[in-house]
Order: C-alpha cells, then structure tokens, then sequence
C-alpha cells in the first residue's frame, strides 16, 4: 500500500512539474499581443486636498501591449473627460487643469519593460499629460499570467507641476488639491490573434 501511495505522488508531482513547465514555455517563447480597456479593470486617480481625500474613475482607457520573451511593451490612452470623481465641479476644474480642450488624452507608452520570474514588470516609460511628457519608472505586480491573459496590478505616483498642471483649487482657493497624485492600475489584458 505505501508503495502505491508513494507512486502515485511522485507521478503526481512530475506530472505537475511538466504541466508548469509548459505553461511557463507557452507564455514567454513567442511575441504576443494583448488588449485591455475599462470594461476589463480599473484605474483610479486618487490625491489629497486640504478637506478631504479624494478619488477618480477612469471611466475610458485603453491598452496594447505585446510580450517578446521577457520584454513587454505598452500603450494606455486615458480620454481625459472620461476621469470622473462623482462630483461635477471637481471634475470640471480637472479638466480646466489638464488643459482637456487642446490635450484630451494622457498616454503612457513603454518600449522594453522587463518581465521579472513572470511576477513583475519593471522599466521605465514615457507619460504625456497636457501636452508635456517625462520619463517614468515602473513597477507592476503580475497577479496572473495565463497563456490568454494578464492580470496586473500597480501604482505610480506623479507629480502635477512636473506637467505644468496647476493643482485644481475650489470654494473661492480655500480648498486646494495636493500636487501629488496616485494612478492606480488594476486590470486584465486578454491575448489576440497575432
């Protein structure tokens, strides 16, 4: 009987090894093309103010993203008007701020992101709001990578003057936004037909 049983889990466990091992060979050994939008996760801007902590949907975004081996490229495209926070004044002086009008669009694009034991995703990329555009670092967690999806998860934190935004102020300048604020990522990228 301890002879069965001791069969049975080192089969179980060579099986088990060999299925990982090919799952992990499927999802690195070819370029690979993923898409993502609002209707897949979220992001969320949040910030401070000298009333109240705050937070914005990002009700329209998009991604495409291509893996090569364990480099991984990326371009978001938020819709500006799309940043909502449930207040309507708050968001009209967001987009005041933002310049929306001429710069209806914050873009991050991203060249040769390293792939980290497939857990992380790390480099730096180039971030465009209201017509500026710096070069950021980048951390992300990978909370799931299957062959037909990835499932990410991060923050970066930037601040508004580095983009010649004004902070947004209310009630005639006795609220004022903080200059830093958080972008917060949580979303699933599905693979296409190459």
């Amino acid at each position: 009987m301890n002879k069965t049983v001791l069969l049975f889990f080192t089969a179980l466990t060579f099986l088990s090894a060999e299925t990982l091992s090919q799952t992990t060979s499927d999802v690195t050994s070819n370029s690979v093309n993923y898409v993502g939008d609002n209707t897949m996760g979220e992001l969320i801007i949040a910030g401070t103010s000298t009333l109240h902590d705050w937070e914005s949907d990002v009700t329209e975004f998009s991604i495409k993203s291509t893996r090569d081996g364990n480099i991984i490229s990326a371009e978001l495209n938020v819709v500006v008007n799309s940043i909502k926070s449930g207040r309507p004044g708050m968001d009209g002086n967001t987009f005041r701020a933002m310049n929306e009008s001429k710069y209806p669009n914050i873009i991050f694009s991203a060249k040769d992101l390293a792939i980290e034991d497939n857990q992380r995703i790390n480099g730096k990329g180039s971030l465009s709001i209201a017509g500026v555009t710096k070069s950021i670092p980048i951390l992300f967690n990978v909370v799931s990578w299957t062959k037909g999806t990835i499932t990410v998860t991060g923050e970066v934190r930037i601040n508004m003057r580095d983009y010649g935004i004004e902070p947004p102020v209310a009630l005639f300048g006795t609220v004022r936004t903080g200059e830093v604020i958080i972008i917060k990522v949580n979303t699933t990228l599905k693979q296409i037909n190459n």
